[in-house]
């Protein structure tokens, strides 16, 4: 039985990157950063055994296809972790992966020329949140960080390249995803930002009547409103979705974390209230 030792899960986190993400929170951590909010699954002899197969079908039957792995250090178990993200892409072609480490990027890829479970779980690794979390850069505005040292890269190049994207805003995730290479990429990115600043006005209109009516049900964790109108006026899709959320986010008025526009309805998800860790 392939196994990893874990500290716990939780199967609808919206604060540990983009969207409704299904979190792996291994156990074990050599860093032990002062401050940390996860001081207990630095113990590499805490948490629980549980079988790779097993919590990828887990995984898989949720629908959410979007995880992340944390900790604890991932990278410590990199093999394992690495092969559940291989599992859950055969049973849900385009899932996202995002793990956060305690490491630098350019330390990893170091690591990874002798060590191939870093190289793995590189490989599968769609964005990396890297660096300790240092107490004395603690920042709340950090979108999915701790401190400001830390840095969100797109690495989804690598093994092909080692270059990473720096992630900036939050709108910038899916956006520019691996267009970050060559010219040509770089060029029909900022096309489509262009669009998408030409749409503000509209989108902003879609915020006032999205947060009007959510906040008409409050407490729900996730909000559907119908825009047939607004989707059918403007030709909005999944495109504009991270430029809508950072909207919402910054009138202070629902705390809204992501939204997902799916044909003509618009998910929003607002942070669940309870954070503890599920056991597999």
């Amino acid at each position: 039985m392939k196994s990893l030792r874990l500290a716990g899960i939780i199967e609808d986190s919206v604060v540990d990157g983009p969207g409704v993400r299904f979190t792996v929170f291994v156990q074990g951590c050599p860093h032990r950063c002062e401050g940390c909010h996860n001081e207990t699954t630095h113990d590499f002899n805490g948490g629980f055994r549980a079988d790779i197969h097993k919590l990828s079908n887990k995984i898989i039957e949720s629908r959410i296809k979007k995880l992340t792995f944390s900790g604890g250090e991932p990278f410590n178990q990199a093999a394992g972790l690495a092969e559940i993200a291989r599992l859950v892409e055969a049973g849900q072609p385009g899932a996202e992966i995002m793990t956060y480490t305690g490491y630098l990027y350019e330390e990893l890829v170091e690591k990874a020329r002798t060590d191939s479970g870093v190289r793995e779980l590189l490989s599968v690794t769609d964005y990396l949140v890297d660096g300790k979390y240092e107490q004395g850069k603690k920042a709340m505005n950090c979108f999915y960080r701790g401190s400001s040292n830390q840095r969100i890269l797109d690495i989804t190049r690598y093994p092909d390249s080692a270059k990473a994207r720096l992630i900036e805003r939050p709108e910038d995730f899916g956006a520019l995803r691996g267009q970050y290479n060559d010219n040509v990429a770089k060029e029909k990115c900022y096309m489509k930002i262009n669009e998408i600043k030409n749409i503000e006005s509209q989108l902003s209109d879609a915020a006032d009547e999205i947060i009007s009516c959510a906040n008409a049900y409050d407490g729900i964790g996730a909000y559907r409103v119908l825009i047939n109108e607004i989707a059918e006026t403007h030709g909005f899709d999944e495109t504009y979705a991270p430029l809508l959320t950072a909207m919402l986010n910054e009138r202070g008025k629902l705390a809204v974390l992501e939204c997902e526009i799916i044909d003509d309805e618009i998910f929003i998800y607002k942070p669940s209230q309870d954070y503890s860790m599920n056991m597999v």
